[in-house]
């Protein structure tokens, strides 16, 4: 799971963060629990938890499981 989760963060994700002066990286993959590192312009940003609740979470659980859950570490 751990590959797939990669290509979907790879493809639809992290050119979305980008557009936006941030970078997204996978620090973990653990079963259907992603640990997930938000910087550049994302970092402290107060939009943050709607990237991850709204973009990011959904877009896992679409592409890779529905279980997903979605973990930042700062």
């Amino acid at each position: 799971m751990e590959d797939k989760v990669r290509t979907i963060v790879n493809e639809y994700l992290v050119p979305l963060i980008e557009k936006d002066g941030g970078t997204l990286e996978i620090v973990e993959v653990a079963d259907t629990r992603v640990v997930i590192r938000l910087s550049g312009t994302c970092r402290g940003c107060p939009g943050q938890p709607f990237t991850i609740d709204q973009v990011i979470v959904p877009t896992l659980r679409k592409h890779v499981d529905p279980r997903i859950t979605v973990v930042t570490q700062r």
